[in-house]
């Protein structure tokens, strides 16, 4: 895994990839292309006047098929800098 943060006028965004040398098996390409579909999911509906928790549930449920297989925290964002508190979906 490689990790990566950057901060511009006191936002702050940290970004991970997983790395895989060679070729991948189909459950890792099975997880990677949900991953991906999710994350667009959510770049999709992230609009100012949105609440955070309903784009949250939709991530969880887009999740749903590689449930079982991933580990996720239930957590699809969180505040940097002020105190809000999210819900997990």
């Amino acid at each position: 895994m490689m990790e990566l943060g950057t901060f511009y006028h006191r936002y702050m965004s940290a970004v991970m990839h997983t790395v895989v040398v060679g070729q991948p098996s189909r459950a890792v390409e099975r997880l990677v292309k949900a991953s991906a579909e999710t994350l667009s999911l959510i770049q999709q509906n992230v609009k100012p006047g949105r609440a955070a928790h309903e784009v949250a549930c939709e991530a969880k449920n887009a999740l749903r098929d590689v449930d079982e297989e991933a580990y996720s925290t239930g957590m699809f964002g969180y505040s940097v800098g002020r105190t809000l508190v999210v819900a997990p979906a």
